[in-house]
């Protein structure tokens, strides 16, 4: 089994489980009282399970060093909806990790419109 976890935070060795504060937990849409790390099967999954916002932004992967199957949580759609289609699991205890990729976020592109045609 892989695991994947994407952050901002170059310096991440040791992490501890938490309760995310963001807009999903704040309204309810996502479980808001098991602390846990979030990570997915594959740098994609991590991705969309947690959009970012810069296009450019230097983000880094990261990987446990040892996996203790029985702290994997697989949440339920009740607990994050669209764990579905990011295959996002919970690791329940501290784990240390290793970082193994750096990637750039990609810059999003807007098709061009094609300016309306008029028929005289």
């Amino acid at each position: 089994m892989k695991l994947y976890h994407v952050s901002e935070n170059p310096n991440l060795t040791l992490m501890i489980p938490r309760v995310p504060v963001n807009k999903l937990t704040k309204k309810g849409y996502e479980n808001s009282t098991i602390g846990r790390i979030s990570f997915a099967p594959t740098i994609g999954d991590c991705i969309s399970a947690a959009p970012r916002g810069k296009a450019g932004e230097i983000l880094y992967v990261y990987t446990p060093v040892q996996i203790n199957k029985n702290a994997v949580y697989r949440p339920k759609p009740s607990e994050v909806p669209d764990a579905k289609y990011s295959h996002e699991v919970w690791y329940l205890e501290p784990t240390t990790v290793k970082k193994v990729a750096v990637k750039k976020a990609a810059v999003k592109k807007v098709a061009a419109k094609k300016p309306a045609v008029r028929k005289a």
